[in-house]
């Protein structure tokens, strides 16, 4: 299954075993934004959106169906 997480900082990545449900509910609320299934993006390296994407300066993810509207309230 999908029992680990990578996490990607300005400098590195790290490979964590947790689920990405399990390690979204210890990240801060304010600072951290569940755009898809598989993503978690810091809020300060978002820089647009759209109906279909999140794009960060060096990075365009998807925003998955079920996250749209929680995207939209938050950005």
């Amino acid at each position: 299954g999908r029992e680990y997480v990578k996490i990607f900082s300005v400098s590195e990545s790290f490979l964590i075993k947790s689920a990405i449900s399990s390690f979204s509910k210890i990240l801060p609320e304010k600072k951290f934004l569940r755009i898809h299934r598989r993503y978690i993006v810091s809020s300060q390296y978002i820089v647009a959106f759209d109906a279909r994407f999140v794009y960060g300066y060096d990075f365009k993810l998807p925003i998955g169906r079920t996250f749209k509207q929680q995207v939209a309230n938050q950005l």
